[in-house]
Formats: structure tokens, C-alpha cells, sequence
């Protein structure tokens, strides 16, 4: 017996009409009809060549098509009309600059890294900074000044940045990484800066962190996609080989169906599954149904 499976990305719903792009036909190799007998996982699993994510990875927000933190339980929640459009990897966070953001919980950590493509629909200038990633006060931000250039914030204390800056409409890889004395900044996978920054951050006071903004000012107007925090400072190589990973995104865990069959009854099967649907579900385990 055969087994063959679909997996599709869905990229958007207009109406009745699913929008489907990237679909990849699996065949399972032929099997006695009586291999199903028991319950069978078979594995999807993601296109392309992914990057192994690297130790440390507290919570992800893919961005494709919820706020689901795939990593543990920091789940988002969209604001204001905060939406989806098409990412550096699947489906990216469009926010318009005006007041959309997404909330996510208290993130208190003083070593860390932050990292995401980003993709700018609006260029500033001096003396308007737009959040990347932020909480109110208290505690880390990563943002754009006006000037263009990425820094690193202790919010509504102080702050460092880096020499480069960004002043077009592509994608970018942004990486800040923060070991407890020194902020290093990463523009496209290389080195861009770094600056000694001797702070203490505590965000316990300072509320829930926001993809987007900080709390409800300062908005960001474009995309961010694949928004990663990890507990610990990522080494430049590391960040290298997810930039060079590029629309292929670091790995997710193969999601899982059980197949249940009875025995000696001829089937071939094909199976469409929408990968958005296992999106919570990925790197918590298996996607099992019931068997009769």
C-alpha cells in the first residue's frame, strides 16, 4: 500500500478561496496492506534547508498567520489590526506604523539575544525611534533611531546603538546580542559594532513586551518575521548561519499525523495539510488523531 501526502502553505483566505503556495508531494514507500494495522506516524517535514536552531531559544514568533510563541508558552495577541503579509519565511507581521503591535508577556532576562528579519516600509528621521521589539520601561529594547541605525535600549534610561543603518525597502537580518557587559550588533549576518553597555536590566516592572512598539508609542511601519529571543548571546557564527539560511528559516520540528487503517482493505490516500494549522503545535510534539 501507498501513502502519499500534500503539504501546502497557506499565504491567505479572500472569500472561499485559499490562496496556497509552496506545495510539496511526499509518497510514502509501498507497504504490505497489513503495516497500518497499528497506529503509524508519518512525518512532514519542512522544506528547503533549514538551519538548526542553536541552544538557548526561549520563544519564537513565527509570524505565520498567529502570534504563537512555538518555543514555549509567550504567546502574542495581534493589537489594533495588526495583521499578515508574505515574510522572508512564510507569512512575516504587518503592522502599519499608526498603532498596531503585538503583546507578548514579560521577557526578564539580562543576558540575551534578540533577532529578526525585518523589512521597512517607512524611513525616519531625527527624533522619531520605532520599536522593534520593546517593553514600556524597566526593562530591553531593540529599536531604530531616526538616524537609521539599530541600538540596544534600556528603556526610558539609556541606551547604545551601532554604526550602520538601514534606509531602504528590502529585507534585513537584524541580530543585538547582550552578554552582561558588552551590546554587539549584527547587520546581514557580520559584525556591524559593538559597545560596552554595564546595565542591570529588570523588566518586572515594566509590563508586557511588544513586537512593534513600545507599549503604545514609537510603532514600527513595515514587517518583522521570524522573531527570536534566546537566554544567552549568540556567537557571530551562529547568527551567520541563520542569515545564510535566508527564506529556508531555521528549523521547526516535523509535525505529525497517525495513520489509522484496517486491515487488508486496499488504500491510497492523499492528504492536504495547511502547515499554519500544526503552527501551534510545532516543537510541542506529536499532531495525533484518535484512532477508531
Amino acid at each position: 500500500m501507498k501513502i502519499s501526502y500534500t503539504l501546502c502553505t497557506v499565504i491567505g483566505l479572500f472569500l472561499t478561496s485559499a490562496f496556497l503556495t509552496g506545495c510539496h508531494v511526499r509518497e510514502q514507500p509501498a507497504a504490505p496492506e497489513n503495516a497500518f494495522s497499528e497506529p503509524t506516524n508519518v512525518s512532514l517535514p519542512k522544506p528547503g534547508t533549514c538551519v538548526t536552531p542553536p541552544s538557548g531559544l526561549v520563544s519564537w514568533w513565527p509570524g505565520d498567520g498567529n502570534a504563537v510563541d512555538i518555543m514555549d508558552n509567550n504567546h502574542g495577541a495581534l493589537q489594533n489590526g495588526a495583521t499578515f503579509a508574505p515574510g522572508m519565511v512564510e507569512l512575516a507581521f504587518s503592522l502599519d506604523g499608526t498603532d498596531d503591535y503585538v503583546s507578548i508577556p514579560n521577557l526578564d532576562m539580562n543576558v540575551f539575544s534578540f533577532e529578526a528579519w525585518v523589512k521597512r516600509d517607512r524611513i525616519d528621521v531625527p527624533g522619531f525611534d520605532r520599536l522593534l521589539m520593546s517593553v514600556d520601561c524597566g526593562g530591553w529594547g531593540v529599536y531604530f533611531d531616526g538616524n537609521n541605525s539599530v541600538r540596544l535600549t534600556y528603556t526610558c534610561y539609556s541606551n547604545v546603538g551601532s554604526g550602520g543603518t538601514v534606509t531602504d525597502f528590502e529585507w534585513h537580518h537584524i541580530a543585538v546580542t547582550y552578554d552582561g557587559f558588552t551590546a554587539y550588533f549584527y547587520l546581514d549576518g557580520t559584525l556591524d559594532s559593538s559597545s560596552p553597555y554595564g546595565v542591570s536590566f529588570n523588566s518586572q516592572n515594566g509590563g508586557n513586551y511588544s513586537i512593534g512598539s513600545r507599549g503604545a508609542s514609537e510603532f514600527f511601519k513595515g514587517l518583522i518575521d521570524e522573531v527570536r529571543v534566546y537566554d544567552r548571546a549568540l556567537s557571530g557564527a551562529e547568527i551567520q548561519a541563520i542569515f545564510a539560511a535566508g527564506s529556508a528559516g531555521m528549523c521547526k520540528d516535523d509535525g505529525k499525523v497517525t495513520i489509522c487503517h484496517k486491515p487488508g482493505t486496499p488504500a491510497q490516500k492523499t492528504m492536504v495539510i495547511p502547515i499554519q494549522a500544526l503552527a501551534a503545535h510545532l516543537g510541542h510534539g506529536d499532531v495525533i488523531g484518535p484512532c477508531p
